[in-house]
């Protein structure tokens, strides 16, 4: 999604790290960014943001996989934007020692 909703000069930031027993990946970009009224719903299954004036091909389906997958695996996801200034995703997974 960061590709995706990021112009094509824009900045994508990947950051991974190890912290207080969890595994911790940033992703963040300086793209569209999501409306504040919208943020709680994108990880719903087939929800879509409504951007008037853009091309943007989509199921609606991406976030929700990623959320499924990543409380399976017993881990969290969250977001943090600003309209028309980009969006920080955050996924921090247990790491489980032997």
């Amino acid at each position: 999604n960061a590709l995706k909703f990021t112009p094509s000069k824009g900045i994508i930031d990947v950051r991974l790290k190890h912290k207080n027993h969890q595994i911790v990946l940033d992703v963040e970009d300086n793209g569209m960014g999501i409306p504040k009224n919208e943020q709680d719903k994108i990880f719903q299954k087939f929800y879509r943001i409504h951007r008037p004036g853009t091309q943007i091909q989509g199921t609606g389906l991406g976030l929700s996989i990623v959320m499924e997958i990543i409380e399976k695996h017993k881990g969290k996801i969250e977001v943090f934007s600003e309209e028309n200034k980009g969006s920080l995703f955050r996924i921090s997974l247990p790491v489980f020692e032997k």
